[in-house]
């Protein structure tokens, strides 16, 4: 009866699933406006710098730092965040010409740290080398192997631990020999998931911070979901050692609490919708660790106490695809929760991942079928070696789970630096930030100088998402003419600029770039990207 009260619970969970439809958001913070723009030439001192980010950050360890040309900081101004903490302006004071270094540190509101550089000129400076500039990203998604080794031993031992602790409640033996072995697997898996959490939360630490003294570290950790989520994490484990297997109902209440917990550390606290995904990612770590645990309750028992685990395989069998449903539903909602776009999947590390944990997923599901074939044949040969590949596939996901969850899932804009060389014309086109809405565009043509001089450069951009829709022709002013010295040849450079909201919506665009010389002969060049 009491597992026919679980199973029926579980299904209303479903239920209730399919009725969240978190509307489409953005994970990650992210950059989608600077001013100055990246690589932009000023004409005299811009009196403040203003970064404008896709979601709300944390006001925690952040900063914005100009530097000049020997690398010294040109404020002790302290950035500030506006009311809803999307955008970060630090004053500056007059400058002189010259290049200048804006490098910037935030915390997004899923924890992840983000940090980035780039240069603008002010007045006479030496023009901006492109290949100069740096772009950064979230410090998470580097080759940091023992970061990503912290994240799996932190998520295998949360749904080792919930999952067993899920299961001996569900399914209790009263036998003396099966009580040992549940208290000792239990102090096992407790202490391996306290230390796990310490390593984990120590390595998250150290990406978010540099050289923090104490009086830093109090906003990040009370003030921050991040934070709240370590300190729920440890005081929940700490409490277990004393509150485990001595009343069902506080056991049960433990392991939401603890899944809670985590749920707040994560993309999930990152987007608009904040409720239905903390739901979304609690719904879907219970459905793993009522999986996960399941199978190391039966590779625990399996050895010594065959007779327990061929019952528990009767109980287990039906509950493990219900979990296997909710998470193929939860993880659907869940990933178009936090992309804009499905096809963006193709774009990221975050979503090739995604891609292979759910191939796996459908290994999962048809091994699944197989074993319950198996364990109503009672073949206990082949139900152990299904067990063992459904272990090996759940070791598999969790370890891309645990990767994955630390990339950003939002492909990044990069300013375009497009650079073609023609036979007799060369080009050279800048968009700057490359991102929806106001970007600044430079072109330089360069022909020989016997061509004299140019008649028409046009510049379009056009969407090929929609057909249908007509190019868009950019207004183009002419900046400068100039004679370029070659190796055997001189050449004239046509500068010419542009700056509005000419890339208006995200998708693939064609660039085009006509250009008709002097004898009346047109040249055209093309080129695709992606804005996101």
């Amino acid at each position: 009866m009491k597992y026919i009260r679980i199973k029926a619970i579980l299904v209303w969970i479903g239920l209730l699933l399919s009725l969240i439809i978190p509307a489409p958001c953005f994970a990650h913070a992210s950059l989608i406006n600077a001013a100055p723009a990246a690589n932009s030439t000023l004409p005299s001192s811009p009196p403040n710098i203003e970064l404008t980010f896709n979601e709300r950050l944390e006001k925690v360890e952040y900063y914005i730092k100009v530097l000049n040309k020997t690398g010294t900081s040109v404020t002790s101004n302290e950035a500030q965040f506006n009311e809803d903490q999307t955008r970060l302006e630090l004053a500056l004071p007059q400058l002189p010409d010259g290049t200048y270094t804006v490098s910037y540190k935030i915390i997004s509101a899923d924890g992840h740290p983000v940090r980035d550089s780039y240069v603008i000129s002010i007045g006479e400076a030496s023009p901006i080398n492109q290949s100069a500039i740096m772009y950064g990203g979230d410090l998470a998604s580097g080759s940091n192997i023992i970061y990503y080794i912290s994240r799996f031993g932190y998520y295998i031992a949360l749904l080792l631990l919930t999952g067993w602790v899920f299961w001996v409640l569900l399914f209790d033996s009263k036998k003396a020999k099966h009580q040992l072995v549940r208290e000792k697997w239990t102090l096992l898996l407790q202490r391996v998931f306290l230390t796990a959490s310490i390593i984990s939360i120590f390595e998250q630490l150290t990406q978010m911070i540099d050289g923090a003294v104490a009086k830093d570290l109090i906003p990040l950790i009370f003030g921050t979901f991040t934070g709240y989520s370590w300190v729920m994490t440890l005081g929940l484990s700490l409490l277990g050692f004393v509150i485990l297997h001595r009343s069902k109902k506080l056991d049960m209440l433990w392991i939401i609490l603890l899944l809670g917990a985590k749920a707040l550390n994560g993309h999930a606290v990152a987007v608009g919708s904040l409720t239905d995904m903390i739901i979304i990612d609690f719904v879907h770590l219970f459905a793993a660790a009522i999986w996960a645990g399941g199978l190391f309750h039966i590779l625990v028992y399996w050895r010594h106490h065959r007779d327990y685990v061929v019952s528990f395989l009767g109980e287990f069998s039906p509950l493990a695809l219900i979990s296997i449903v909710l998470l193929v539903i939860s993880g659907t909602f869940y990933t178009l929760g936090i992309l804009p776009n499905i096809k963006y999947l193709i774009y990221t590390q975050w979503g090739i991942l995604l891609l292979v944990k759910i191939s796996l997923t459908v290994v999962v599901i048809a091994v699944g079928a197989v074993l319950r074939f198996v364990i109503k044949r009672k073949h206990n040969r082949g139900t152990a070696l299904f067990l063992k590949l459904d272990m090996m596939l759940m070791v598999a996901i969790v370890s891309i789970a645990s990767v994955f969850t630390a990339l950003n899932p939002q492909p990044q804009n990069k300013p375009l630096f497009w650079h073609e060389m023609g036979t007799t014309m060369h080009l050279t086109t800048r968009i700057t930030p490359n991102s929806p809405g106001t970007n600044t565009f430079s072109l330089q043509v360069w022909i020989p100088e016997t061509e004299k001089d140019l008649k028409r450069v046009q510049l379009f951009v056009k969407t090929e998402d929609q057909s249908g829709i007509a190019p868009i022709e950019i207004p183009l002013t002419p900046a400068s003419k100039v004679s370029v010295p070659d190796d055997s040849i001189a050449f004239y450079q046509f500068g010419y600029d542009a700056k509005g909201p000419y890339l208006p919506f995200p998708g693939k665009w064609n660039i085009e770039v006509r250009v008709l010389d002097a004898n009346d002969d047109e040249t055209v060049f093309s080129h695709e990207m992606m804005i996101y």
